[in-house]
């Protein structure tokens, strides 16, 4: 195994079926821990990838962006970005996070912010602008003085006289508090209450780590700011990882970590977030049905047994089918839509550039389940070559629970689309 500590050199070529090892120097740089999300990449992977296999000035697309590690990485190299994502949050996160700030601007709104929020608790709850969003059992998961509080700091924000990408900002830094705030177990990857674990609340908890949590990323969006010039990021509404809507042959290079199927339920992962940021719980429900690799099918999809016209992939459906039918139907429609989506990439890429994927295998219905396998014999049949592969160890879990189902590694699949 290959140990790297921080960066790893852009000119070493890393042999095919090897395993790597990165001891993440990156993760709290500049703008990458403005907040907490699940899966993220560690920063020192998409820089490397996107050094080695693209120029200066180039464009480069994560149609699975996430909160947005690629597009830093992509702007402090000198590229241009775009990042995809349905996830509401994830875009504005990426948003946020590839957009330079003025430094008077972030200081004027600090200062504002401890100001206005001492004014709005004295005003609670007579002020009935002051009122937290409606969502479901919310005493299950906050105190009544969380709720205050948190209310207060929103309405902080959403008053606040400045310019939109400032406000987002702010908006990003209360994000970054609700979880903490709240009776929910911060290490868990589904928002949940464990009751062993359970969190007590101290009065002005969440006014004290929000005033915190900007003094922190004020600084980190500063040491960002200063090192962007000449290059800009564009998060597309409206678009998804099938349905990239972009010029044909316009992208340079292609980086992701695509969601595993039956592995990361992101929006429970952060549904507390989506709650207070406007979206209702039957908005999350949505939202979770468009996800690829959701777990949400009905019966009548399973009825019968889909296959995907390969035969290693279909044997591992049909084992999957003979054991647990539901499961099959998830694992099949996850496929099904990673293939539309390698369409979609190939079509999007310039001919001979790269697409590098980070997947690895998972366990469905007690089967490992080799997706990054299967997605190179999904790139193959759609107009990618494999240039190379190696592993990367993962070193941190964001899931501190069942150790069973965490992975150790990822697969580094690097993809070349073929010249026609």
């Amino acid at each position: 195994m290959l140990e790297i500590y921080g960066d790893i050199p852009e000119d070493i070529t890393i042999p095919t079926g090897s395993t790597i090892s990165v001891k993440s120097r990156s993760q709290t740089d500049v703008t990458h821990a403005l907040h907490k999300y699940p899966a993220k990449f560690y920063p020192e992977l998409p820089r490397y990838l996107i050094k080695r296999y693209s120029t200066a000035g180039d464009t480069v697309l994560d149609p699975f962006c996430g909160s947005g590690t690629t597009n830093v990485e992509a702007l402090l190299a000198g590229r241009h970005s775009i990042g995809i994502d349905i996830d509401p949050l994830a875009r504005l996160l990426a948003r946020v996070k590839t957009t330079p700030l003025e430094e008077v601007a972030l200081w004027n709104a600090y200062d504002k912010m401890r100001a206005t929020i001492v004014v709005l608790l004295w005003q609670y709850p007579d002020d009935e602008r002051i009122r937290p969003p409606d969502f479901p059992n919310q005493l299950k998961w906050f105190d009544e003085d969380a709720l205050m509080e948190l209310a207060c700091i929103q309405r902080a924000v959403n008053s606040h006289e400045c310019e939109p990408a400032v406000r987002e900002f702010l908006t990003v830094c209360f994000s970054a508090v609700i979880l903490r705030s709240s009776h929910a177990d911060n290490s868990c990857a589904k928002t949940c209450v464990l009751r062993k674990r359970a969190k007590p609340y101290e009065q002005g908890y969440a006014t004290r780590i929000f005033h915190e949590q900007l003094r922190k990323n004020i600084i980190r969006m500063l040491a960002f700011s200063e090192r962007v010039t000449a290059v800009e990021t564009t998060i597309p509404l409206n678009m998804s990882a099938t349905d990239i809507r972009l010029p044909d042959a316009s992208v340079d290079i292609g980086v992701t970590s695509p969601p595993y199927v039956n592995a990361m339920d992101y929006p429970r992962a952060h549904q507390l977030e989506l709650y207070w940021l406007g979206y209702s719980h039957d908005g999350v429900i949505g939202l979770k049905r468009r996800n690829i690799g959701t777990e949400m099918v009905t019966a009548e999809q399973y009825r019968e047994l889909s296959r995907m016209e390969d035969p290693e992939v279909d044997a591992m459906l049909q084992t999957l089918y003979d054991t647990d039918k539901r499961k099959c139907c998830i694992a099949h429609t996850y496929l099904r839509s990673m293939e539309e989506h390698l369409q979609a990439m190939q079509r999007v890429l310039k001919p001979d550039s790269v697409y590098a994927m980070v997947i690895g295998a998972n366990t469905i219905a007690g089967h490992t389940f080799e997706t990054p396998t299967y997605m190179e014999r999904l790139a193959l049949r759609n107009g990618f070559a494999v240039e190379s592969y190696f592993d990367a160890a993962i070193l941190n879990h964001y899931n501190k629970g069942n150790a069973d189902q965490r992975m150790h590694s990822e697969r580094v699949l690097v993809l070349r689309k073929e010249r026609k």
